[in-house]
């Protein structure tokens, strides 16, 4: 019993090489599938006839379809590279696509970081001009 789950496990391993480039590879790919399902659970709101999430994107629809498209180039990228992770014949291919994936993730990553600074500022902003509003008014 021990000796059988010990030769499946080794099979598993030489099949799957616990490189940093795979493990890289498999964390960007488990992120760019959460980012999808995280676009998925926004609220839409239909803005010239295309599905935009209005708490984070109202001011900039096209920044949500950048977005998009940068990870659905990441998923793909990440996903290609760890189907043809053990053929040396496309070692200029897999580096091409690790590139890509690792730069589509880090603009996923920034597009979004500057959606939630650029949605915090519209909300302070606003709440500012409420107060200054107010204040002018008791005057």
């Amino acid at each position: 019993m021990g000796l059988q789950s010990e030769i499946e496990a080794s099979d598993i391993s030489s099949e799957f090489p616990s490189s940093p480039e795979n493990k890289l590879t498999m964390t960007l790919a488990s992120f760019s599938f959460s980012m999808a399902l995280a676009q998925l659970s926004f609220p839409q709101q239909y803005m010239n006839g295309k599905p935009v999430p209005p708490s984070l994107f109202k001011q900039h629809p096209s920044m949500f379809e950048a977005l998009v498209i940068f990870n659905m180039l990441s998923f793909t990228s990440s996903f290609s590279l760890l189907l043809i992770r053990n053929k040396p014949e496309f070692a200029t291919l897999r580096k091409c696509y690790f590139l890509i994936s690792t730069v589509s993730s880090a603009l996923v990553t920034s597009l979004m970081t500057v959606a939630l600074i650029l949605a915090s500022f519209n909300k302070v902003s606003s709440q500012i001009n409420l107060w200054l509003n107010q204040f002018g008014a008791q005057s």
